[in-house]
């Protein structure tokens, strides 16, 4: 398994046991603060009827993902996969519970 997999998988992981029962699609943004080492999060979900609802999350949930994002970005770095700009400073994941599918989006500044 590729790291960037297990990188995801873990943040999912994390997601899915906190999401609400009636989630059929989970949404996570997060956004880095000046320091890189804090996020702004943001946990919506769709549900059966495509309501996008929004939830809360313990604060053990924050603290696990970042430490994934902060890899994640480290293993953007490492890998090159940043084609020499600035590394991206947010991002939105989309876990599609029916189609078992993660997608992630960059956002850059």
């Amino acid at each position: 398994m590729r790291e960037d997999s297990s990188i995801y998988n873990g943040i999912s992981q994390i997601l899915l046991n906190v999401a609400p029962i009636e989630a059929k699609k989970v949404i996570m943004k997060a956004k880095f603060l000046s320091n890189d080492q804090r996020c702004h999060y943001e946990y919506d979900y769709i549900n059966d009827l495509n309501e996008r609802n929004w939830f809360t999350t313990p604060r053990y949930v924050n603290l696990g993902i970042l430490s994934y994002l902060i890899k994640l970005r480290q293993f953007h770095l490492d890998n090159n996969l940043t084609n020499g700009k600035t590394i991206w400073t947010g991002c939105e994941l989309m876990i599609d519970l029916d189609k078992n599918r993660v997608n992630i989006n960059f956002m850059y500044d």
